[in-house]
């Protein structure tokens, strides 16, 4: 029988050594790392995304009527391949595709405004791996570093639009918005003829008419004078800033030899007389597409003394 000490006693627990506890402790680091290893690379595997549904031209959006159309995807995924065309603007890469069929014979503007990376765009008639180029453009003027292109189209015909990151530049959030548009700008820049020139200063005034089927953004209007004499030449320019939305403006621009104060430099030092002169008009403009342009008229015209000006 045992004794009351005896029943009342607690079982002893055995303990360990502190080596014991160090290597238990360790291990059990270790396992943790190892757990949380797995889990980091189960997370990276979920957050390395697939190629966007329209990496391909097989499977390109399709540009819905009616137009506008917008879409956006992120591109940072997508590839390209070797049937991919190369654009005749810029090279690209990242590239995703669309495909439109017109209803009806027009015109559309194209642009990547919205996306926050380098674009270039471009569209292509044609089948796949068979395509012809029909407009391309990097970058648009006034919204850089988006992209704008405006075509014509003819119905039932289908174009292929390719967007793309510009050059080996990564891409990022693509929006591709698509419209129906005006015909593109048509001007007409004409000068009055003869040009009056100024007896007593030899200034000759040149008045130009510029005229556009739409509005444009234009930057100046200039005219260049070339006239022989008898030992040479007297050539020299002028330019007028405008900087207006208009569709039409008629400037007249004094056209005057810098070094008419100079008699020293032979006929560099006189100013225009009457007679042949080679007369040429310029103007500078930004047009629909928010493209930079020029447009220039040359001739050989008559100058003819006038009154004299103050």
């Amino acid at each position: 029988m045992q004794s009351k000490s005896q029943t009342n006693q607690k079982p002893k627990t055995k303990r360990m050594n502190p080596n014991q506890t160090s290597i238990l402790q360790h291990l059990a680091r270790k396992v943790r790392l190892v757990v949380l290893a797995a889990t980091g690379f189960a997370a990276m595997s979920t957050l390395v995304a697939a190629p966007p549904a329209n990496d391909d031209i097989a499977n390109a959006v399709i540009v819905t009527e009616p137009l506008p159309f917008t879409h956006s995807v992120l591109t940072q995924e997508a590839t390209s391949v070797v049937d991919d065309p190369v654009p005749s603007c810029a090279a690209n890469g990242f590239t995703v595709w669309y495909v439109y069929t017109a209803s009806a014979d027009g015109h559309i503007r194209a642009d990547t405004v919205g996306s926050d990376y380098d674009t270039v765009l471009s569209a292509y008639t044609g089948t796949p791996g068979n395509l012809t180029v029909a407009a391309c453009n990097d970058d648009g003027a006034s919204i850089w570093p988006s992209s704008r292109f405006l075509m014509p189209v003819s119905a039932g015909v289908t174009y292929y639009i390719m967007a793309g990151a510009w050059a080996d530049t990564p891409g990022g959030n693509l929006v591709v918005n698509i419209e129906t548009a005006p015909p593109p700008v048509v001007v007409e820049l004409t000068f009055d003829e003869p040009v009056s020139v100024d007896p007593v200063t030899g200034i000759a005034y040149v008045t130009v008419h510029f005229r556009a089927s739409s509005q444009v953004l234009l930057f100046s209007i200039g005219s260049f004078v070339a006239q022989g004499t008898g030992r040479g030449s007297v050539a020299a320019y002028n330019g007028k800033s405008v900087f207006d939305t208009v569709n039409s403006s008629d400037l007249v621009v004094p056209v005057f030899n810098q070094f008419v104060d100079r008699p020293y430099l032979r006929d560099q030092g006189t100013g225009f007389k009457g007679g042949k002169a080679y007369v040429r008009v310029d103007a500078d403009y930004i047009d629909e597409q928010g493209v930079f342009r020029s447009e220039r008229q040359a001739k050989e015209v008559l100058l003819t003394a006038g009154r004299a000006r103050k």
